[in-house]
């Protein structure tokens, strides 16, 4: 798939990837057939002709489906782009030999339970994906019937190499989407990331018919220096993050093949969105807004009690909190200028235009992120030191403090994307740990939200990174900043639970 750049530029390598795609899924007992559309104009302007791969599994030879999950990826590879001085073109390994690799091999696994199936397989490759979405566009325009009776519709991309593989996005009414999902294996998605996405210059197949069919939308995303250049070769593949795409979808497919349930094309549809969301070396959890709406406000409720009666036992708790909220309010959003201002200056220095949410070919930018995110973790534990020496306010003041805020930001992230699970999730287990840090016994075990407020804000922050670029450092080092307070006040506790 990869030995040659085949992008709209390239019709003969184009047309030797979509012939060799066409042997292997014939080879593998798939109906298969091309789908050509002539003289489609590119985005340069040209006419081209292009042609779109489609085959079909039925549950026997006797037997046809009600119902079919579509399995989806591009055939064509980015054309040539600017980086730098030169202009290069991809070799398409990542983008979207992934994605092409990968359902071949769950077609292949499929085989192996084939007389088990209840519901049958459709399989699109779409040409001119790079090109303004052709392919899909021609096959929803003049082949509509494709999707005749698709239930579920499975979109495998790469918006970078390597790193765990992101199920981004969900159609709208997620609530048995996100259970089916619940059925992979080492997931990585977040609700919320579907907000993001809207705010990307990107699309995919996926964005023309997610409004029709129930479907999900996977991608690695780390490394966008390697996306859409030579780089995006053979040589740089991520063989772990192939793995993982196959242990997140195979299960998912298999569940949906073979559960009867299925069999209704219309079964997936719903009216009502999950919140959901995965914690590094804990699993994978989905939660109604109703009863993230009861945790929250529960949660919520008992900090403003014991709060409350912090300040009616000890006069000082309440200016010495505001106090802290101040210092964090002020401090948070210097740092965050300050980013924001290193961001404008690496665009300036690596000659690159800046965009907040794209900002790639940076030099040496992880070296420069993890100097800078030391940097400022160092200056944030400086100003909490000096709040616990200097100011002589206690752990538990600034805890209510960095409690506050967030809940706060919470609130905000509810009202504008109508999901507050990034922080809301930290906002819990800090006051998990605000409860359990006024027990004498039970401070030895703070080590828990500790490493649960942790590992889940390292994965969102690299995931953040990864996929807005340097250009927006100022949200990320204002992101963790703010999880730095809820961190902060709980090890300072933790640390002197003897006392």
């Amino acid at each position: 798939i990869s030995k040659e750049p085949h992008s709209i530029k390239h019709p003969e390598e184009r047309t030797k990837v979509r012939d060799y795609l066409y042997d292997r899924l014939t080879s593998l007992g798939v109906d298969t057939r091309y789908l050509r559309y002539d003289s489609v104009k590119d985005r340069f302007g040209d006419y081209i002709d292009i042609a779109n791969l489609y085959g079909v599994i039925e549950p026997s030879d006797e037997k046809r489906a009600t119902s079919y999950v579509l399995l989806m990826a591009h055939l064509d590879s980015r054309y040539k782009m600017k980086r730098g001085e030169e202009w290069v073109c991809s070799y398409g390994a990542a983008d979207d030999g992934y994605g092409l690799g990968v359902i071949i091999e769950l077609i292949r696994i499929i085989n192996y339970y084939r007389d088990n199936l209840s519901q049958g397989v459709k399989i699109l490759f779409t040409d001119s994906e790079e090109s303004d979405l052709e392919g899909i566009k021609n096959s929803i325009q003049k082949d509509n019937h494709l999707f005749d009776n698709v239930g579920l519709i499975v979109n495998i991309e790469a918006r970078g190499i390597k790193g765990p593989v992101v199920m981004f996005e969900t159609t709208s009414g997620n609530s048995k989407l996100s259970k089916l999902y619940s059925k992979g294996k080492y997931l990585c998605s977040y609700s919320f990331t579907n907000a993001i996405y809207k705010i990307l210059p990107n699309y995919t197949d996926f964005s023309f018919i997610k409004d029709k069919y129930p479907g999900l939308n996977f991608a690695v995303i780390d490394n966008l220096n390697y996306y859409h250049t030579e780089l995006d070769n053979f040589s740089n593949i991520s063989l772990v993050s192939i793995q993982q795409y196959g242990e997140q979808i195979s299960p998912i497919i298999k569940e949906y093949l073979t559960n009867q349930k299925y069999s209704d094309p219309e079964y997936l549809f719903d009216d009502s969105d999950n919140l959901f969301f995965s914690i590094p070396l804990v699993g994978f959890f989905v939660i109604t807004p109703g009863l993230h709406l009861l945790l929250f406000l529960l949660f919520v409720s008992v900090f403003i009690t014991i709060s409350y009666f912090t300040f009616l036992n000890n006069k000082n708790s309440l200016f010495n909190s505001l106090k802290s909220l101040s210092v964090i309010i002020l401090s948070s959003v210097s740092l965050a200028a300050v980013s924001f201002l290193i961001s404008l200056l690496l665009a300036h220095l690596n000659d690159i235009k800046f965009y907040f949410t794209y900002l790639p070919f940076v030099n040496n930018e992880y070296t420069i992120f993890i100097f800078f995110l030391c940097l400022f973790i160092f200056v944030n534990i400086l100003i909490y030191r000096c709040l616990i020496k200097k100011m002589k306010i206690e752990h538990i003041e600034i805890q209510i403090s960095a409690i506050f805020l967030i809940i706060i930001l919470s609130l905000l992230l509810q009202l504008f994307i109508n999901d507050s699970i990034l922080f809301s999730l930290v906002m819990m287990l800090s006051v998990l740990s605000y409860i359990v840090g006024n027990h004498v016994f039970l401070r030895n075990f703070l080590f828990i939200p500790l490493f649960l407020i942790s590992v889940f804000s390292i994965q969102i922050i690299y995931l953040l990174y990864v996929a807005l670029t340097i250009g927006s450092l100022s949200i990320l080092i204002l992101i963790i900043s703010l999880i730095l307070w809820q961190i902060l006040p709980i090890a300072g506790v933790y640390l002197k639970r003897d006392i």
